[in-house]
C-alpha cells in the first residue's frame, strides 16, 4: 500500500520537492538588506551608544565579518551573529551584545549586563 500512495504523487511530488530544495538553496543567497556601513537591523555603522555609568560603547564593521565593538571598558572585540542567520545578537565568549537601533545590551559572562542607549 505504501508504494501505491507514493505513486499518486509521481512527477508532481518530485517537482514540489525539487522546488522546495531550490527555494531553500536560493534563500540562503538572499541579501539581508544591508548596505556597506549598515547592519541588517538598520543601524548605520559606526554608531555610539551611551551606557549607564557615563561610559560609551561603539559598534563598527569588522574586516573578518560580524561587528567590532569598543566596549565601555575599552576592550576592542569582534563579535559574530549568534545564531548566524540574524542581526540582533552577536557574541564571542565571554562577550555578547543584543542591539537594535535605539538600545544595546552589553553582556560579559559573570558580570551584570550594561544597558546603553543612543
Amino acid at each position: 500500500m505504501a508504494a501505491s500512495s507514493r505513486s499518486g504523487w509521481g512527477r508532481r511530488g518530485r517537482k514540489i520537492t525539487g522546488s522546495l530544495i531550490l527555494l531553500t538553496v536560493l534563500s540562503g543567497c538572499a541579501a539581508t538588506g544591508s548596505e556597506p556601513g549598515e547592519s541588517g537591523s538598520g543601524l548605520r555603522l559606526p554608531v555610539t551608544f551611551h551606557c549607564d555609568g557615563g561610559r560609551s560603547l561603539t559598534i563598527s564593521t569588522s574586516d573578518v565579518g560580524g561587528i567590532r565593538v569598543l566596549s565601555p571598558r575599552g576592550q576592542d572585540v569582534v563579535l559574530f551573529p549568534s545564531p548566524p542567520d540574524q542581526d540582533v545578537r552577536f557574541q564571542s565568549p565571554p562577550y555578547a551584545i543584543n542591539v537594535d537601533p535605539e538600545e544595546a545590551l552589553w553582556i560579559v559572562t559573570g558580570k551584570r549586563p550594561l544597558s546603553c542607549k543612543r
